[in-house]
């Protein structure tokens, strides 16, 4: 069935016919991203004290790249998901400083993964890309507080809410 803005209400009010919404996509894609490029920067800290740093290095690449890749398919119901978001509105507003942070922070880890991966081969990792993971990891989180609140205060892509851009 077509699906609407409203949560699941047809145009009419109050006695329109419920219809049924998907579940929102992006809230549950975007943990992928978001767990690797965390996991990255503990593999990045691990690299510093371990044995055999190599293993936490390459772990770490690893994690960078598939949080990349999955950053990118995470991207896509989240542009949908804004679509309906009336221009002007304080949700519209909050909306493109949530996909600003996110952007940037794909950029931050994309910087993040080419540092990595032209790192000397086997040595921990740098000081200096530890700061930058954590640094990362900041614009990450501002990025998610924005789409939580997008989700939770604003009803964007929530099942049951009232129209986007009313709250």
């Amino acid at each position: 069935m077509a699906t609407d803005p409203s949560g699941g209400r047809a145009a009419g009010g109050a006695n329109a016919v419920p219809r049924r919404r998907r579940p929102p996509l992006h809230p549950l894609l975007v943990t992928v991203p978001i767990g690797c490029w965390a996991a990255t920067l503990v593999f990045d800290i691990a690299s510093r004290y371990a044995a055999v740093p190599a293993t936490f290095t390459r772990g770490a690449i690893w994690l960078l790249g598939i949080g990349l890749a999955s950053a990118v398919v995470a991207a896509l119901p989240g542009f949908v998901d804004a679509m309906p978001i009336g221009s002007g509105t304080p949700a519209h507003r909050l909306t493109l400083a949530h996909m600003g942070l996110a952007i940037g922070a794909v950029v931050l880890y994309a910087v993040a993964y080419v540092l990595q991966v032209s790192a000397p081969a086997g040595r921990p990792v740098p000081v200096a890309l530890v700061v930058f993971a954590a640094a990362n990891l900041v614009v990450l989180a501002a990025a998610g507080y924005a789409g939580g609140v997008l989700a939770h205060r604003h009803g964007v892509a929530m099942t049951g809410s009232s129209p986007v851009g009313e709250r």
